[in-house]
């Protein structure tokens, strides 16, 4: 439910705090209800989406984005139409530059990698061109 007040909306949230915002920013009226509140870790977040967290450390890297994000955005990539062939091309990307890097341990863990991203998402395998 919204009001306008004096410039400002509010909205009932779902623990009846209430939030005023204003030029894009969000205030809770009773601030002690921060205390209250619980954080999601980086493990929720990872079993919220259906990626390994081998397989967001390998988004994280190619993207250059934190772990969290690169949960959210592989989660988002799962869902979308080519989103598995593009995971697919990421831990490819990674092994071609652990490869040129000559860090034959890390290639080798981004095969193993490869290799469980492929069985458990099948849709992502490689298709022959003729």
């Amino acid at each position: 439910m919204e009001n306008q007040q004096e410039g400002h909306k509010t909205c009932s949230c779902a623990a009846g705090q209430r939030l005023k915002t204003t030029d894009n920013q969000v205030q809770l009226s009773d601030p002690s209800v921060v205390a209250e509140a619980h954080m999601i870790s980086l493990e929720d977040l990872i079993g919220f989406c259906d990626l390994t967290p081998e397989e967001v450390q390998v988004v994280a890297e190619h993207e250059h984005v934190s772990q969290a994000a690169a949960a959210v955005l592989g989660n988002f990539l799962l869902q979308s139409q080519s989103g598995c062939e593009q995971i697919r091309d990421m831990v490819m990307d990674e092994i071609r530059a652990a490869v040129r890097q000559h860090d034959v341990p890390h290639a080798r863990q981004l095969v193993s990698t490869l290799r469980h991203f492929l069985h458990e998402h099948p849709n992502a395998a490689f298709r022959d061109a003729a």
